[in-house]
């Protein structure tokens, strides 16, 4: 293969970076590639932004207050690419999936109808079976009202959710009335 061919295939490749990709059905993604890359006899450094957008509307990201550079002993010397990405990547991410409604979720009565009834919160609440009919059906509403905590580690990303859970009895004439509201941190690695 020939150095020409190289960089034929690599912008091919860079072409496609400028395409909108979608995460979900509301968030896009797209890299723009504000300057030229830099080529040097031992690597190729690149500088790219990543907008997101959500239902077609552009989420404003706080400003990197520094670059970032791939640290000098990571990846590994063998391999043709090594790719890093910041912890601002991550976080931007999140919180375009969080703009976007991408983390609320219901459960609602349909999907565990033994359990989400007036009959099974009374028995933990007994005031709240003096007030519905036992067999009121339950939903619990899940949803992301603040910007997800990320944390990069070596091996590891962590990420918070700020959650608040509404648990609400369906009634036919109003759509729903909330029994009971709390926030909730929820957690995950990976």
């Amino acid at each position: 293969m020939t150095v020409s061919n190289v960089f034929i295939g690599l912008n091919a490749e860079l072409g496609l970076l400028g395409a909108i990709t979608p995460v979900d059905d509301q968030v896009n993604l797209q890299y723009i590639m504000p300057s030229q890359p830099v080529i040097t006899n031992d690597y190729m450094d690149m500088y790219m932004d990543a907008q997101y957008t959500v239902n077609d509307q552009l989420i404003n990201l706080p400003d990197s207050t520094k670059d970032f550079f791939l640290p000098p002993d990571a990846g590994n010397s063998d391999s043709m690419v090594n790719i890093a990405f910041s912890q601002q990547y991550f976080q931007s991410m999140y919180r375009a999936m969080q703009s976007s409604g991408s983390f609320n979720t219901a459960i609602t009565h349909e999907m565990l109808p033994e359990q989400l009834t007036v009959a099974a919160l009374g028995s933990y609440i007994p005031e709240v079976a003096k007030q519905y009919p036992p067999s009121s059906p339950l939903q619990v509403k899940f949803s992301v009202d603040k910007s997800p905590e990320v944390t990069l580690m070596t091996k590891n990303l962590v990420v918070n959710l700020h959650c608040s859970v509404d648990i609400c009895v369906v009634c036919e004439l109003s759509g729903g009335k909330s029994l009971l509201n709390f926030a909730m941190l929820a957690g995950g690695s990976g």
